[in-house]
């Protein structure tokens, strides 16, 4: 038996596996070789097999009841009945009383020939399959359900002693059901003596049948041949509709329709050749009829034969919703596609299968030939726009909806990414490649789906695409790029030598153009070229900012991790090349990436002082505010030359303070190094930022310069105490360089700031350094008490001013004029 030749193909350890099973179900010890009864072995092996074999074979998938065939079912049916041989009821009972009569009485019939019992018995088990499906027999006898549970999705195990489904007792088995036996072993000369004896050769047996049928079934062509001509009825259907084992009684099939499905050719000619033949009949599980059967199988004869009686229907619909023709192009048999092409009278576009027109689907499955036929012989016009359905995958431009006008048969090709078929088209009389279809043209779609193939096929055809050429406005380089199509570059440059470093329309070059659209193959591969100057600057914009920029800025720009990783890669990067935007780590410090920074700052080859492109641009200066404003001088924009920053200055004006600790963990940041109007991070942190900043960069290994002056002369500290930074204040006036009388260019120094406006806090620190000069004046002559007028009606105010005013007291002028006359008119 199979099953015998199946367990011995088994691993070694998945025998012994099933031969201990089989041991503990008869309730052995696994060491005990004696076995009490051979029919208790029998059984205990079969639920084994069941258990233990079937699951573990992939190669015939017996878990899987969608994929055993017929003959496999068959199998298992008669595997089954052999080993419940013993069965006194229930359906496998049946069968042996089937074989068992046939036996007895097989003399009486024909001296011919001779069989088995068990050829008697296969006879029966095929025809209960033909007869009531794969799934019947599957459902019913073979594989049984655990507490009412689905049977293959839970254990499987064979049926033993059930009640018969079939109800053998009210079947009689007599000769009306040996017939079909004998039809189905192709026993002509019983079937002879059979029907000399008055047996009814339409007669429907309610299991087994018609005789003609069973023979269709087993592709017996001499006994179908016979039949016929004995008058057998050839449309009759294979059971009775009452039948208690049907689970599908519409599933029921002709002769003709159940030795197509089984695929004997040359018993379905021999029927469909037949007059009485009802050729559009329907029936099995798939409701086809014969056409498209033959036009699935490819039978170009069967086709023939069935086209030449007359009468068949090739425009309906039938099945599942197929028509022959969408049958013929599915299982590509141009031989009959032309033959129902010639036949069909019904416009194709009509003709649909899932959305789809026979022409679409030849189109999505590239067969050139059977393109040319439907535009030669099925009259579609080259330019038609053709039902094709909703795409399959996302599709990132403009497309229909499902069921409407999806394009021409150069879209559909090219969306599929067949080269031959649209060198087919392309050379076909009337096809224009410039038509647009959903606002695409056919060579933009090809970029756009990354068909290098099919865009190496429009280019040999360059004389017919001017137009489409001219609607894209930029390169094919620069298109490509925009849509990722990293096949088609490498195609271009590879094959047609195209300038990787030309620039488009808008002055873009294609690897900045692929950063700035996140397409990483297309930057994967560009970076790989040696061809590609990855220092090529390009007008992309960063932000605001429209100057020309380098694919590393970008990078850093956009926070584009992987698109950096691949430019670093490269060994000709100009890590240090700078712009109106500074370095590369310049803007990703003012972005915050912190992973491009951090990768910059441990290169060596990063300059960590290199400044931005000076440039004409705002600038800010400072300008005398009126009389009770919140600050003496306050901060204007004007027109100059703007630009300058270094990373770390960079940093401190966006207010970044991780990044401002991050560079000065690096020793070679120079905190001195100023901006176009000479102001240092120093300067920029003590006028707004934190006291924290101002820490940090008090702190870096390079000592700052704390009396640095700006193009206007003001210092760190006057910054501060401009701004009312009075912590700030003290931090700067706590270093012992610092100059506490540093005077901007319009003479006015920190301790006339603070007095003019009022910060008490800030004017005692400052009165309070041993080295302030209480006499300092303006470029007026003003003296800090002369412009402090806003703290007059301050009572810590009027105190602090008594104390300058008796410091001024005290103390000389040491520009002559004597002492300061304690009492004034200014208190």
């Amino acid at each position: 038996m199979q099953s015998a030749s199946l367990l011995l193909s088994l691993p070694a350890e998945i025998f012994d596996e099933v031969i201990l099973h089989t041991h503990l179900a008869l309730g052995l010890e696994p060491t005990e070789q004696k076995f009490v009864e051979l029919r208790l072995v029998c059984r205990a092996f079969d639920d084994v097999v069941s258990r233990e074999v079937f699951p573990r074979d992939r190669k015939n998938q017996f878990m899987r009841r969608n994929n055993i065939n017929a003959e496999t079912a068959k199998w298992l049916l008669l595997t089954k009945t052999k080993i419940h041989s013993r069965d006194t009821r229930g359906t496998l009972a049946f069968l042996h009383e089937c074989a068992t009569f046939a036996m007895n009485h097989q003399a009486e019939w024909s001296r011919q020939t001779k069989h088995s019992y068990f050829d008697y018995l296969d006879a029966a088990c095929h025809i209960i399959v033909a007869n009531h499906g794969v799934h019947a027999v599957l459902k019913q006898i073979v594989f049984v359900a655990k507490r009412g549970k689905n049977p293959l999705a839970k254990s499987i195990r064979m049926l033993r002693a059930r009640k018969s489904t079939l109800r053998p007792s009210m079947t009689p088995v007599d000769i009306n059901g040996v017939v079909q036996m004998a039809a189905v072993l192709g026993d002509t000369w019983a079937i002879q003596a059979m029907v000399a004896r008055g047996v009814d050769m339409d007669f429907n047996h309610p299991v087994f049948g018609c005789a003609l049928f069973a023979a269709a079934s087993n592709g017996c062509l001499e006994t179908v041949s016979q039949l016929i001509g004995l008058g057998a009825d050839p449309n009759v259907r294979g059971h009775l509709l009452a039948t208690p084992m049907s689970l599908s009684p519409e599933r029921n099939s002709t002769p003709l329709l159940v030795a197509a499905e089984r695929n004997y050719k040359r018993v379905a000619d021999l029927l469909a050749g037949q007059a009485r033949v009802g050729i559009n009949e329907t029936g099995g599980e798939s409701r086809k009829n014969a056409l498209v059967w033959a036009a699935e199988r490819g039978w170009v004869d069967t086709v023939q034969i069935i086209l030449a009686r007359g009468d068949a229907d090739v425009d309906s619909r039938i099945g599942r919703g197929e028509f022959p023709i969408t049958t013929a192009v599915m299982h590509d048999e141009p031989e009959v596609l032309a033959l129902l092409l010639k036949a069909s009278r019904t416009k194709l576009t009509e003709k649909r299968y899932n959305g789809q027109c026979p022409m679409a689907l030849a189109l999505v499955r590239g067969s050139s030939l059977m393109v040319r036929l439907m535009l030669e012989i099925g009259q579609i016009g080259p330019n038609e726009e053709l039902p094709y359905g909703a795409p399959r995958a996302k599709c990132t431009h403009p497309m229909p909806s499902r069921g409407s006008a999806d394009g021409t048969p150069l879209i559909i090709a090219v969306k599929n990414g067949h080269a031959h078929l649209v060198e087919t088209l392309l050379n076909y009389p009337g096809v224009d490649p410039n038509l647009a279809s959903g606002s695409i043209t056919p060579l933009d779609l090809a970029i756009a789906e990354d068909r290098s193939e099919v865009v190496k096929v429009f280019l040999r055809h360059q004389d017919k695409l001017e137009r489409s050429l001219c609607a894209l406005r930029k390169p094919l380089l620069h298109v490509a790029a925009n849509k990722g199509a990293a096949s088609v570059i490498k195609m271009l440059i590879n094959c047609y030598g195209a300038d990787p470093n030309t620039y488009d329309d808008q002055k873009q070059t294609i690897l900045c153009s692929a950063i700035s659209n996140y397409q990483w193959k297309v930057v994967e591969y560009l970076v790989q070229c040696p061809a590609v100057d990855v220092n090529l600057a390009g007008h992309s914009g960063l932000g605001d900012n429209r100057g020309p920029n380098i694919p590393l800025q970008m990078a850093a720009h956009q926070q584009n991790y992987i698109a950096l990783g691949y430019l670093m890669k490269r060994d000709d990067l100009d890590l240090n090349w700078s712009g109106i935007w500074g370095t590369a780590l310049s803007i990703a410090v003012e972005t915050s990436n912190q992973w491009a920074m951090k990768t910059l700052l441990y290169d060596s080859g990063v300059d960590v002082n290199r400044t931005s492109e000076i440039s004409s641009g705002p600038v800010y200066v400072h300008r005398k505010m009126p009389a009770g404003s919140y600050s003496s001088w306050g901060f204007f924009c004007e027109d100059g030359q703007s630009g300058g920053d270094s990373p770390l200055l960079r940093a401190v004006k966006c207010d970044k303070l991780e990044a401002v600790q991050a560079l000065l963990e690096n020793h070679n940041v120079d905190p001195n190094v100023a901006d176009s109007c000479n102001r240092t991070p120093l300067w920029w942190a003590s006028r707004g930022g934190g006291l924290r900043m101002v820490r940090h960069i008090l702190s870096a290994r390079i000592r700052p310069n704390v009396n640095a002056q700006d193009m206007e002369g003001w210092t760190p500290l006057l910054c501060a105490a401009n701004n009312n930074k009075d912590t700030t204040t003290r931090v700067l006036l706590d270093m012992p360089e610092v100059d506490p009388n540093a005077a901007n260019g319009y003479g006015w120094t920190a301790l006339h700031v603070c007095a003019n406006y009022g910060n008490v806090r800030i004017l005692e620190q400052l009165i309070s350094h041993p080295g302030i000069d209480v006499w300092a004046r303006t470029g007026g002559g003003e003296t800090a008490l002369d412009v402090a007028k806003d703290c007059a009606g301050d009572e810590e105010g009027l105190y602090q001013l008594e104390r300058l005013s008796r410091m001024m007291a005290s103390r000389p002028d040491p520009r002559g004029g004597g002492f300061y006359e304690a009492g004034s008119s200014h208190l």
